[in-house]
């Protein structure tokens, strides 16, 4: 689980990133905004037809959930 961190009272961007002594461009890092800012910066969803994935059997659904459910 990722920690929460709190906005800074001044409404600036703060990013966080993991520091370590091997320097990794790939490594995810996470920006915490303003939830108006946050807003701004939000895009749409795909369609529902896009994100359907019809050929997946029923089984491996409901695997697939299970398997969500316990992370």
């Amino acid at each position: 689980m990722l920690p929460v961190w709190p906005i800074h009272a001044t409404g600036f961007i703060r990013r966080m990133t993991v520091v370590s002594t091997v320097e990794h461009s790939d490594e995810p890092t996470m920006i915490v905004l303003p939830p108006e800012e946050a807003l701004r910066q939000a895009r749409p969803l795909p369609s529902r037809e896009r994100l359907v994935i019809e050929d997946v059997p029923l089984e491996d659904w409901t695997t697939f959930r299970e398997a969500l459910t316990e992370a």
